[in-house]
């Protein structure tokens, strides 16, 4: 028996089914950003009150926090300096709902990076797009594992070690400017960004590792 031309075909069943499918899909997303943000708010509102004793930053609103300032600013580290000037020696500011400690003071300093590392973990979160290079070494690692870290580099990271690094810093340099040099009226264009980002790890590779500039550029 042939089949009723009114019965659907296989492609409309699946585009009558794909209609509920993508609104409870459309549901679950926005519970789950309802909650995300319910959580957000909630972790705010906590940090904010075990903060209220700190001097907030001028320019906050109460959408962006201090986001829009920042952004409207010519150079917005500079006027986080200024902010840090004013309100010294610890100041608050916000970027949308996550609370922004900055301090300027020997003793608070200590406290943070000496005396009680161990109550201050880094946020991985601002580090995820770097993992990929920063790997798991001091800059991105908490605990037992950045102080093993920090044991294994104790060696290079002494006080006596900023006289040697000033001398690689003056050779790296050199070797650049003489690059530089070298250029004068070519009229050929040259990347200063990459420049830079080499001559960062040449000293950095002879001070930790006791590399020269071209074994550094391989």
């Amino acid at each position: 028996m042939p089949p009723d031309i009114l019965d659907p075909t296989p492609a409309e069943s699946l585009l009558a089914l794909a209609g509920p499918v993508a609104r409870w899909g459309a549901v679950l997303l926005a519970f789950f950003l309802a909650a995300r943000f319910a959580i957000d708010l909630i972790d705010y509102l906590r940090v904010r009150k075990g903060l209220s004793g700190v001097p907030t930053a001028p320019g906050c609103d109460i959408f962006t926090g201090h986001a829009l300032s920042l952004l409207m600013a010519n150079t917005p580290w500079e006027r986080m300096l200024d902010w840090l000037i004013d309100l010294e020696p610890i100041v608050r500011w916000r970027l949308f709902l996550r609370n922004c400690l900055m301090v300027r003071h020997p003793e608070i300093l200590r406290r943070i990076f000496q005396t009680n590392f161990r109550a201050y973990e880094k946020d991985l979160a601002s580090y995820e797009p770097f993992l990929a290079i920063l790997g798991t070494g001091l800059v991105t690692s908490n605990g037992r594992l950045w102080q093993h870290q920090r044991q294994l580099m104790l060696p290079a990271l002494r006080v006596e070690i900023l006289d040697y690094i000033v001398g690689k810093a003056k050779e790296v340099v050199d070797l650049l400017s003489a690059k530089l040099e070298g250029l004068r009226g070519t009229g050929r264009a040259i990347d200063m960004e990459e420049e830079f980002r080499r001559i960062t790890l040449q000293v950095i590779g002879a001070a930790c590792l006791d590399l020269p500039p071209e074994e550094c550029d391989r």
